[in-house]
């Protein structure tokens, strides 16, 4: 029917997801390579952190084939900042990266109220690799839940990168799980202090090799903030997983170069 002319031309699109990159240097690294390709539509779409990159064509101009091979090129641009084609979210990469190490995860969050597990678990299947969550919103549920120390909110406040540490600590010796991904910060629009204004978050990692935080600004409405949050906690955790399973393949290799020289 297409080759008798009795169809509408069909519109093909490839949609690329990128995070940690904002629009000016998307278009500085793409671009020279996608001027070679004339009449390929090139769109952005951007949500709290989150970039999309949809290339566009008619099949008359370019085929699926060839709008997937544009993709990989741009992947390839792109690096560690790309995550995911289509619409795959953050948490679902994570999923697949903790199944496949057959690993668990443990969420303990205070500012963003639940967000973090909840975005988790409306994934199919979680419950293979996610353990838990809690909401540690007061004082008390950090330390009584958690055990965060007392002395770590007395000493540092509970928005400080001490208490995201011993969050994510806490909340994967809790569970017995491998990991443990923590939130705390101020949301807004009440709250935060000269060295912590509003907006301020603290992401707190814990895993079989060591224990990171990773301390973020996100100015704006509290709601804005949350999912802000949500998102870097989750793009943050999947760079960390990447690099150690790049640590574990490179110590396979320096073990059975060992092995191979006697």
């Amino acid at each position: 029917l297409q080759d008798r002319g009795l169809l509408k031309p069909s519109h093909a699109y490839l949609q690329l997801r990128t995070i940690g990159l904002d629009e000016a240097r998307i278009e500085e690294l793409l671009m020279p390579t996608l001027i070679q390709y004339p009449g390929l539509g090139v769109n952005y779409c951007l949500y709290q952190g989150i970039i999309d990159i949809r290339l566009s064509s008619d099949l008359v101009a370019y085929s699926w084939d060839e709008l997937k091979k544009i993709g990989a090129q741009c992947r390839q641009l792109l690096g560690e900042d790309f995550f995911a084609y289509g619409h795959e979210n953050l948490a679902d990469g994570i999923f697949d990266q903790l199944r496949a190490m057959e690993k668990t995860l443990a969420i303990a969050e205070s500012c963003t109220g639940g967000k973090l597990s909840d975005a988790f678990t409306n994934i199919p299947g979680a419950s293979k690799v996610f353990a838990g969550g809690i909401v540690c919103y007061s004082n008390e549920a950090k330390t009584h839940i958690v055990d965060v120390p007392d002395a770590l909110i007395l000493q540092h406040g509970a928005v400080s990168a001490e208490v995201a540490a011993a969050m994510a600590t806490g909340v994967a010796e809790k569970f017995s799980s491998s990991y443990g991904l923590s939130i705390t910060g101020f949301a807004g629009p009440g709250g935060g202090t000269s060295d912590n204004p509003v907006g301020t978050i603290y992401i707190g990692y814990h895993s079989p090799s060591g224990v990171w935080v990773h301390k973020v600004m996100y100015p704006g409405q509290r709601e804005a903030v949350k999912v802000r949050a949500v998102n870097a906690a989750f793009d943050w955790m999947r760079r960390k997983l990447a690099q150690d399973k790049l640590e574990d393949y490179l110590a396979d290799l320096d073990l059975d170069t060992q092995e191979h020289l006697g």
